[in-house]
């Protein structure tokens, strides 16, 4: 009875619908490499208000998460010697549900659908006697495609997180997206949570 009644209250308002685009950084959670490296996501969002209160928006965007990590010598002035650099890049759907606890701000929450469509690792070596060493043994050090190496490429993580609407056509979000899938790549199980921060732009 109380969905019956929420629903004819909610269609019984005038409702809308707004289409966009949106951009911003990426910052991965992640407890494996030791520094944070940002990526970027862009893409369109359309947005469908019932009223002002309720409303379910989705997005159809490309966003690359990384990282990045580095070896120090222990030795001498322990100098760093090896950096590397993981990027993954997603084809990702999210479809939230948005909650306008004011006027212009919305909690957003729902889940989150992704595809992997590229994986590259990138090792440089900062130390020329290691770098010399390891090419005396044959070991190629440079950028590497592991997108063949990964199973399980389809995703679901589960965001929340906060917009504002600025004026008429601006807005700004932040968003949490908690992996809830893994992926596997040479036996090992991966997830890949993120914080997001966004500009949007609305068309109208």
């Amino acid at each position: 009875m109380f969905c019956i009644l929420f629903s004819t209250a909610i269609f019984a308002q005038e409702s809308k619908t707004e289409f966009g685009i949106k951009a911003g950084i990426n910052l991965m959670d992640d407890n494996i490499f030791s520094n944070i490296y940002p990526g970027i996501h862009a893409g369109v969002f359309a947005e469908y208000t019932f009223n002002n209160f309720v409303g379910i928006q989705s997005e159809l965007l490309y966003s690359m998460l990384g990282s990045k990590s580095s070896i120090f010598s222990g030795y001498g002035d322990g100098s760093e010697i090896i950096k590397s650099t993981y990027k993954t890049g997603y084809i990702v759907l999210p479809v939230l549900a948005k909650l306008y606890v004011v006027k212009k701000l919305s909690i957003d929450l729902g889940p989150q659908f992704g595809y992997i469509i590229s994986s590259r690792y990138k090792t440089k070596i900062t130390n020329e006697e290691l770098l010399n060493e390891l090419r005396n043994d044959g070991i190629i050090i440079g950028d590497r495609n592991d997108y063949d190496e990964i199973d399980d490429k389809f995703n679901v993580s589960f965001a929340a997180g906060l917009s504002y609407k600025i004026g008429n056509r601006f807005s700004v979000s932040g968003r949490y997206n908690l992996a809830l899938t893994k992926f596997h790549m040479n036996g090992f199980g991966f997830k890949e949570n993120a914080v997001q921060f966004s500009i949007g732009y609305r068309l109208k």
